[in-house]
This record gives structure tokens, sequence and C-alpha cells, in this order.
């Protein structure tokens, strides 16, 4: 799926539409309908975090008012690393907040981990083949319920999101001793990453 163009089409001829060379088509409902389709299922595969969607030790700087708002493009902040040891940061209404201190305001510059949204060109080509098949499955669904092609996608959904898995596998460069990056997250706190 190179562009979202390709992704929407595979969506129309999942529910029998001919595809369409431009999303600003005479047929706009249906293409409008898809593409909010392939947004939804782009944001909830997104919003899980794999290796090439999440960014590490992100600094984000107060604002004039003390605020630390979050990216537009930030689905989530998993974990900050306030300057006082014992302070609690976790995202709240788009910005960041203080729950020991219980305030919004900050002095210092924080550093985040979080999960980013990246553009649909941004993504590996085996993510957006998962998401499309994905989203073409249950935009059949929603569209025209037929057993006999709901059965079809469902295998092939399937393969897609293994293949998702030995992907995000290999990025993770996972081994025996230290195990992958999820678990040294949860032992060290923090991702150590190699030096380049």
């Amino acid at each position: 799926m190179s562009n979202r163009l390709d992704a929407i089409n595979v969506l129309l001829q999942a529910i029998g539409e001919a595809p369409v060379n431009s999303v600003d088509t005479a047929e706009a409902v249906d293409v409008a309908s898809a593409s909010q389709c392939l947004d939804e299922f782009d944001r909830m595969v997104q919003t899980r975090g794999w290796p090439w969607n999440r960014e590490y030790n992100v600094p984000l700087p107060p604002t004039a008012e003390g605020f630390i708002p979050l990216p537009t493009n930030c689905l989530s902040m998993v974990r900050a690393y306030p300057q006082g040891a014992t302070d609690r940061i976790v995202e709240r209404g788009r910005k960041l907040y203080n729950q020991t201190q219980q305030t919004y305001s900050f002095t210092t510059t924080v550093y985040v981990d979080m999960v980013l949204r990246l553009d649909w060109e941004e993504l590996p080509e085996v993510v957006r083949r998962y998401i499309t098949i994905w989203a073409a499955q249950q935009y059949q669904g929603r569209v025209q319920t037929s057993a006999g092609v709901g059965a079809i996608l469902d295998e092939v959904v399937a393969q897609a999101r293994a293949e998702c898995g030995h992907k995000e596998d290999e990025a993770d460069e996972s081994n025996c001793i230290s195990g992958n990056a999820s678990v040294n997250y949860r032992i060290n706190g923090r991702i150590r990453r190699r030096p380049n």
C-alpha cells in the first residue's frame, strides 16, 4: 500500500465498488466513509505502540505560562523522567501534569517516552498492509455483510497481523540475555539504547 489512495481503493473493492483515481470524486460518500474507516484502524493500530512509532527521551520544554503540551501527533505519553525523583508525571488534558505537586506548572524541561502517530508514508509496508486489510474487513462487514468475503478477509487479516508481529520482533532486537525492549523497560524503567 504505497499511498492512502491505494489503501482506500482496497476498502472500496471489499464492498464491490470500483477503484477511484482521487479522493475528491463524485463517489464522495463511499470514498469518505472508506477514508474514515481507514483512519480509525490506522489510529487503533498505531496507538498500541510499536518499535517504529515510539520515541524515547524526548525533551519537552515548558511554555512561557509553565505548561508542557504534548505534540499534536502524540498518541500517548508512556513515561516521564522529571528532575524531582519523587515526582509522578502523567498525561492529562493533552499536557503534562505533576500528580505529586498537583500542578500543570513546570519550570524545567521534562524528558518523556511517547507513542507517536506517524503519517501513512512513514509506516513500514507491513503495517500499512495490516491496517488496510483489517480496515477492509471491518468496512465490508459494516456496509454489506457477506459471510464468504468476511471469512476470506479473516484469514488475510490474521496473516497480516502475524507479519506485523514478526517485524516487531526483528525491530526489538530481542535476545535471551537482555530480553526485548518491553521487558527491559519494565525492569529498568527506561529502555537502554546502544550507542551509535
